[in-house]
């Protein structure tokens, strides 16, 4: 498991104009981003899972499990 912060991962996956924070959080709270995860007020992506999921939404979640 090779976690990293919601930010590092904004950072890593868009380049250019950037989405904000927020809206990051938003789309892990809703499930759009796979592997991540909360742990207290903090928001993280398990890599491994993440780059795993080819793009369906459904073999996201079962991953993120």
């Amino acid at each position: 498991m090779a976690l990293i912060s919601l930010n590092e991962w904004r950072e890593k996956t868009f380049t250019g104009k950037r989405p904000t924070l927020r809206s990051c959080q938003r789309w892990a709270k809703d499930g759009h981003i796979p592997g991540a995860r909360q742990m207290g007020a903090l928001w993280f992506v398990d890599e491994d899972i993440e780059k795993k999921a080819a793009g369906n939404s459904r073999v996201a979640r079962v991953l993120a499990g």
